[in-house]
């Protein structure tokens, strides 16, 4: 059996598939499989796929509908054969010894997984704000790290950069819900509410390539749409963990904290009053359940405190980002009378 299963999903990625393949082919570490999922694709990436996996049995292939990266890893989930499990997009690549230095961290310090850092490639003159950037960056210094509330608040939440325990992933009945963007975040968040200790290794391992038709170049440019998916990612999560009977303080305080995270987030990139008015209901039902469970976590206590301040400087953001549409932002006025009046029952 291998030793690290690496899920590929491939959708319409030919002009960029031979670079990700030869970089999965030529590992230093061998030990390891390549399940392929062809996600449908209508470019000839499938005519590529046949082509490696002819010269190397490492690679596995695997075809469905166009049914989206999130059914695509569920797909190979189901087929994962080696004791670690890293993954990949298709248009990126691993350095040669990705692999093997990632293995080395996870099996020598017996720890729930462990993360690298990452280089940028960008193409087709496509960029990102530098914070966007800031996000997939290593954060932590090298070596052993314990998982506390701040460090499962600083780990980024994308898949490509991390190697994690199969067995995990099984005995807790980790996923990608699928129809959803944002999948890694489901997983991520269901993993480290269930693991306790991480390695970091601040080598830059894996190229991320940024361009237009990227999946998350695709997320990235229609942030205000997926803004509901990236709540579902936290509530999947939840689902998942109370499934396994394995939702605890720990992983509730977690949870809250990340939502009120990305309502402060989302609050300002919303165009609507009825998308402010849903994040308001969000977040008095995080205050609630924050306050019920005695469980504030300190970091978030000031912004607790301030909330009312905080959403009229949203308001005033919104106002100054849209001069021309002022009286459609008057209306955040009733959004701060509606928080005020949800806060007030709490």
């Amino acid at each position: 059996m291998p030793d690290i299963s690496i899920i590929l999903p491939v959708f319409n990625a030919a002009p960029y598939l031979p670079r990700c393949l030869n970089a999965l082919r030529g590992q230093t570490f061998a030990d390891i499989e390549i399940l392929c999922v062809d996600d449908g694709s209508t470019d000839g990436s499938g005519a590529i796929l046949e082509r490696f996996a002819a010269g190397d049995a490492r690679f596995r292939i695997f075809r469905q509908g166009n049914a989206g990266a999130a059914a695509a890893r569920n797909t190979a989930l189901k087929h994962v054969r080696g004791r670690f499990l890293m993954f990949c997009d298709a248009d990126d690549w691993y350095e040669p010894d990705f692999c093997r230095l990632m293995r080395e961290a996870i099996a020598a310090h017996d720890v729930d997984f462990a993360m690298a850092d990452c280089s940028f490639a960008f193409e087709n003159g496509y960029a990102r704000p530098q914070e966007a950037l800031d996000e997939l960056k290593a954060r932590f210094p090298d070596g052993e790290h314990e998982l506390d509330a701040k460090s499962r608040q600083e780990i980024n939440v994308v898949l490509w950069n991390k190697i994690f325990l199969t067995q995990k992933v099984r005995d807790f009945g980790i996923s990608f819900p699928e129809g959803w963007h944002g999948e890694d975040n489901a997983f991520i968040y269901h993993y480290l509410c269930v693991s306790d200790r991480f390695f970091a290794l601040n080598q830059k391992l894996y190229t991320y390539t940024i361009r237009r038709g990227s999946l998350m170049g695709a997320y990235y440019a229609g942030l205000d749409k997926h803004i509901k998916d990236a709540f579902f990612a936290l509530e999947w999560a939840e689902q998942g963990l109370k499934k396994k009977h394995c939702f605890n303080s720990a992983s509730r305080s977690f949870l809250l904290d990340t939502l009120w995270g990305l309502i402060l987030w989302c609050l300002p990139t919303l165009e609507t009053e009825e998308e402010r008015q849903e994040l308001v209901r969000r977040a008095s039902h995080a205050l609630k359940e924050l306050r019920e469970n005695g469980e504030i976590p300190e970091r978030l206590r000031f912004l607790l405190e301030n909330e009312r301040d905080a959403i009229k400087k949203i308001a005033g953001l919104q106002a100054q980002r849209h001069p021309q549409e002022e009286p459609a932002f008057q209306q955040d006025a009733n959004s701060v009378k509606s928080f005020d009046a949800a806060c007030a029952k709490i």
